[in-house]
């Protein structure tokens, strides 16, 4: 999951990058593909990019979309 490498507030740009080049099926299955497992991390992790990306102001369309994908898996 590109989420596991973006512990840090300045990988958010990396992670954006990589959900918009993507496919639509890919970005589908990169949230329906996050785990609780390891105490939740890749949930928090998503969670957190959410958090960050609203308070950017910034690809509000994006957020959207995969907020509608991670809260209906």
């Amino acid at each position: 999951s590109v989420l596991c490498c973006a512990d840090d507030c300045d990988s958010d740009d990396r992670v954006v990058s990589h959900l918009v080049d993507a496919s639509p099926s890919t970005v589908d299955l990169e949230v329906r593909s996050l785990s609780p497992a390891d105490d939740g991390r890749e949930l928090r992790l998503m969670l957190e990019f959410f958090l960050h990306a609203l308070d950017s102001h910034n690809n509000f369309e994006l957020v959207q979309t995969l907020l509608n994908v991670f809260l209906r898996a």
